[in-house]
């Protein structure tokens, strides 16, 4: 069944969310006293980790187990310390609040801009996409369950943020 692509880019946004979250906390757990000041060694950490897990399953031949093993992972950590979450979201919505409030227009135009990058990237992906491309490796690991090695110099390593788009691609999300 196709989704409305508004409803599959809501569910997108919401796992995409929680996965940024779950890569904040198990960033927290590696760097515990750094992660508090600057949120974005965290998610950077976190994803690092999940992206290095997701390989390691992908070349053995357990695509799937990898991309739930890391989503467990991430999900787990949020579980746990999700009082350090709460902090740390609290503090951003705090310091974003208090620069918006500064200028109006200013604050229109994040929110514009917010709005219009958020419906091009729920937009289902065209043959001329830039993404597609680097996606497709993705999607062929998610297809035969193994990263196997191919003859080709371009396509041949799916880049290590790109595995973290696994779980989405298993999905089949957000395109339609």
């Amino acid at each position: 069944m196709a989704w409305p692509t508004f409803l599959s880019g809501i569910f997108a946004t919401v796992c995409a969310a929680v996965q940024i979250l779950g890569w904040i906390t198990l960033g927290s757990i590696l760097f515990k006293k750094i992660v508090r000041e600057n949120p974005l060694l965290g998610a950077l950490a976190g994803a690092a980790s999940c992206a290095c897990v997701s390989a390691i399953f992908c070349r053995a031949g357990f695509a799937h187990s990898g991309c739930a093993s890391t989503e467990i992972m991430a999900f787990a950590a949020l579980l746990i310390r999700w009082r350090i979450v709460l902090e740390i979201a609290t503090s951003i919505a705090q310091a974003l609040r208090q620069w918006l409030t500064v200028n109006r227009a200013l604050k229109l135009l994040l929110i514009l801009t917010f709005i219009l990058y958020w419906l091009i990237a729920i937009t289902p992906p065209r043959e001329g996409d830039a993404m597609r491309y680097h996606l497709a490796h993705v999607r062929q690991i998610d297809r035969e369950n193994i990263w196997e090695s191919i003859p080709d110099w371009n396509y041949a390593q799916p880049f290590g943020w790109s595995l973290n788009y696994l779980p989405f691609e298993h999905l089949g999300r957000p395109r339609n």
